[in-house]
C-alpha cells in the first residue's frame, strides 16, 4: 500500500492512495486498488486551504457545510465559487490521495481549515485521535463509519469510496459527536478498509507480503491499526524502520530502481 499527498500516476491523473503488486524483482508495478475520488480545488491552493477540499467533498457526497465547523471557517466567496466548481469541473484536479482526505477529514471536524506548512491537518488530526484513544477512562463505543469498495468507473479496478464516510462525519458532527472520537473513529475505519482491500487482492494472487509505504504511513496511529490487522491475517508487513516512509525514502527508492534498471541493461543481477 502506498498512500500520500500528490503523486503523478501512471496514467497522468494524480494519485496518491494505491495498492501496487511489485513484480520483476521491484521494476514493475501493477496497481491493483486505490482510493476513490478527492476533489483537489486550485491544485496547490487547495493544499493550503483543506477547508475547500473538505467543502468539495461534502458537497460531492450529497451533502451541505451548514451546521458543521466548515460554514463559519469558509469566506462567501468561497461559499459561492465552489458549488460552481463542482458543477462545471473548473479548476478542480480529481485525486487519489489518502493526504488530501486526512485534508477533508481535518477541516469537516474543525481541527484545521487551512495550513502554514506540509501536512498540519494531517498531523494534527492524528494528535486528536492519539489524545482520544490514549485517554483514561472507558472510552465510548466508536462511531461507525466506512469505505466500502466499489469499482471504480474511471479504471475499473477496486476503490474504497470517501462519499459514505464524509456523510457519516457530518452527520456525527451535526450531533455534536466528540472531534477526537471522531478523529479515532476515522482511524479505524481508514485501516479497517485498507487491511481488506490490500488482504482479499494479496489472498487473491497468492501473495503473503504486503509493505506500507508514502507519506500518510509517517502516521504510527495508521501503520499500527494497518500492521496489527494485517499480522493477524498471516501476512507478513514491511513497515518504515532507516529510512522515511515519506519524500526521503522516495528519493532513495528511485535510486534503487535506476541502479538496478541499469544493472540489467549491463547484464548484472
Amino acid at each position: 500500500m502506498v498512500y500520500d499527498g500528490t503523486g503523478y500516476g501512471c496514467d497522468r491523473s494524480v494519485w496518491g492512495g494505491e495498492l501496487l503488486l511489485l513484480g520483476d524483482r521491484g521494476l514493475s508495478a501493477t496497481r491493483l486498488g486505490h482510493l476513490g475520488v478527492v476533489r483537489l480545488p486550485g491544485a496547490d491552493a487547495g493544499v493550503r486551504n483543506p477547508v475547500r477540499t473538505a467543502a468539495l467533498a461534502v458537497l460531492a457526497a450529497g451533502e451541505d457545510w451548514v451546521g458543521t465547523p466548515l460554514d463559519p471557517a469558509l469566506t462567501d466567496t468561497e461559499k459561492r465559487a465552489l458549488p460552481a466548481l463542482l458543477a462545471s469541473g473548473t479548476s478542480i484536479v480529481p485525486t487519489n490521495s489518502v493526504g488530501r482526505l486526512f485534508d477533508v477529514v481535518a477541516a469537516l471536524l474543525g481541527v484545521r481549515a487551512r495550513v502554514s506548512y506540509e501536512a498540519q491537518a494531517a498531523v494534527e488530526l492524528e494528535v486528536a485521535a492519539r489524545r482520544w484513544h490514549e485517554r483514561p477512562d472507558p472510552l465510548p463505543t466508536q462511531v461507525p463509519l466506512s469505505l466500502p469498495v466499489v469499482v471504480s468507473a474511471t479504471t475499473g479496478l477496486p476503490s474504497l469510496d470517501p462519499d459514505p464516510l464524509v456523510r457519516g462525519l457530518v452527520a456525527a458532527v451535526r450531533d455534536e459527536v466528540p472531534t477526537g472520537l471522531l478523529a479515532w473513529s476515522f482511524h479505524v475505519a481508514l485501516a479497517a478498509a485498507t487491511t481488506g482491500l490490500a488482504a482479499e487482492q494479496a489472498t487473491a494472487r497468492g501473495v503473503r507480503t504486503i509493505g506500507l509505504s508514502g507519506g500518510v504511513f509517517v502516521n504510527r496511529l495508521l501503520v499500527t491499526l494497518v500492521r496489527d490487522a494485517l499480522t493477524d491475517r498471516g501476512f507478513e508487513v514491511l513497515t518504515h524502520r532507516l529510512v522515511p516512509a515519506n519524500d526521503g525514502g522516495l528519493s532513495l527508492g528511485q535510486v534503487a530502481v535506476g541502479a538496478r534498471l541499469l544493472a540489467s541493461r549491463h547484464g548484472r543481477s
